[in-house]
C-alpha cells in the first residue's frame, strides 16, 4: 500500500484505538483557522466561478451559483477531512481546506525535489493512530510542521504549479462530491450500505463534470487515500472508503480518458495521467481488500517516531 503514495508523485510530472476528534482539532489554532478564513473563502469563491460553474449543464450550474458553501472554522467531528452536505448547505471547514492545502504543498515539494513520500504515510498513520502526546508540545502537528517541510518550499515556481493543481482539483472534486448529495436528495446520515450507494453516486458525478475543464483530477488521488485512513474502520463514516467504490471510480475514469483530455494539446502525456490515477485506485483498491490493512497502518505508527518524520531522498536510479 505504501508505495501507492509514491506513485502519486510520478502521476504528478500509537495507540491501538482511534484518537478523538478532541485531539485532531488541534492541528491548526483557532487563531490560525480565524486568520485564514477569508483567504480559503475567496479561493472557493473564484474555484467555483472558474472552474466549475463553466462546465456544469447550465440549469445546475445556476443552482451552484446560489449554493451555499460554508467554512466554519471546524466541522462537527474535527477530524482532517471533516467536510459533508448538511440542511442543504455544504460544509468546507477551514480546518480542513488548510490541513489538504498543507498536504498538497508537502507533495509538491517532495516530488520537485525528489523526496520520499513515504514520510507521508507515516504521518497519516501517525494522525490516526497515535495520541497527541506523542507528539512535542502535546499536540498534533500540521503536516508541513511535522514533516519539515521548509518554509521557502513556494519559492520554486515548480513546488507552486504542481502544489496549486493539486489543492484545485481536491477542493474541486470536494465541492462537486458534496453537491451531488444535495442535488440528489441523499439522506448523508444513512446507513453505511446506503451511504456507498450514494457516494459512488456522488463520485460519478464529481468525475463526469471535472472530466469537461481538462485538468488531470490528481488531487482526487490526494482526498481518497487520505480518506482511506481517517474513513476505514472508524465506525460511523462521512465518506465511507470501500474497494468497490475505489474500483468505480477507476472504471469510470479509465472508460472516459478520451473525454477527460479532449481539450488538453499533450494529449499523450494527459491520457498516461489519467490512466495511471486508475491504476493507482485499483492498486488502492486491492489493498482495501486485503484483510489485515489497519493493523498494518496501526504498525507503522507504532513504529514510527515524530522525531524521524523527515525527508528522505528517493535512492538514485542506476543505468
Amino acid at each position: 500500500m505504501f508505495r501507492i503514495i509514491s506513485f502519486l508523485c510520478g502521476v504528478l510530472a500509537c495507540c491501538t484505538g482511534v484518537c478523538c476528534a478532541a485531539g485532531w482539532s488541534s492541528l491548526y489554532d483557532e487563531a490560525k483557522t480565524k486568520a485564514e478564513q477569508a483567504r480559503l473563502q475567496t479561493a472557493i469563491d473564484v474555484l467555483i466561478q472558474k472552474e466549475i460553474q463553466p462546465f456544469i449543464p447550465a440549469q445546475q450550474a445556476t443552482a451552484f451559483g446560489l449554493q451555499a458553501v460554508d467554512l466554519p472554522l471546524e466541522g462537527y467531528r474535527s477530524d482532517p477531512l471533516d467536510f459533508y452536505a448538511q440542511n442543504g448547505h455544504i460544509i468546507l471547514p477551514v480546518r480542513t481546506l488548510l490541513f489538504v492545502e498543507d498536504l498538497s504543498r508537502a507533495y509538491g515539494w517532495m516530488w520537485s525535489n525528489r523526496f520520499s513520500t513515504k514520510t507521508v504515510d507515516e504521518y497519516l498513520s501517525m494522525l490516526r493512530y497515535r495520541n497527541a502526546s506523542d507528539f512535542p508540545g502535546g499536540r498534533y502537528p500540521p503536516p508541513l510542521q511535522a514533516m519539515h517541510i521548509p518554509d521557502n518550499a513556494l519559492a520554486d515556481p515548480t513546488v507552486v504549479e504542481t502544489s496549486v493543481r493539486l489543492r484545485r482539483t481536491a477542493y474541486a472534486f470536494m465541492l462537486l462530491h458534496q453537491f451531488a448529495h444535495l442535488q440528489m436528495d441523499h439522506d448523508t446520515g444513512g446507513n453505511r450500505g446506503v451511504s456507498e450507494a450514494q457516494e459512488e453516486q456522488a463520485d460519478r458525478y464529481a468525475l463526469n463534470i471535472m472530466k469537461e475543464n481538462s485538468a488531470t483530477p490528481t488531487g482526487i488521488l490526494l482526498v481518497m487515500y487520505s480518506s482511506m485512513y481517517f474513513e476505514t474502520g472508524t465506525g460511523i463514516s462521512l465518506h465511507p472508503v470501500t474497494a468497490q467504490r475505489l474500483e468505480a471510480m477507476a472504471h469510470f475514469m479509465d472508460g472516459r480518458i478520451g473525454e477527460f483530455i479532449r481539450g488538453r494539446p499533450d494529449k499523450a502525456t494527459a491520457a498516461d495521467g489519467i490512466h495511471s490515477i486508475a491504476n493507482l485506485l485499483v492498486e488502492a483498491s486491492r489493498w482495501l481488500s486485503v484483510r489485515g490493512h489497519q493493523e498494518e497502518l496501526q504498525q507503522l505508527a507504532l513504529k514510527t517516531d515524530a522525531s524521524t518524520l523527515q525527508p528522505r531522498p528517493l535512492p538514485r536510479t542506476t543505468k
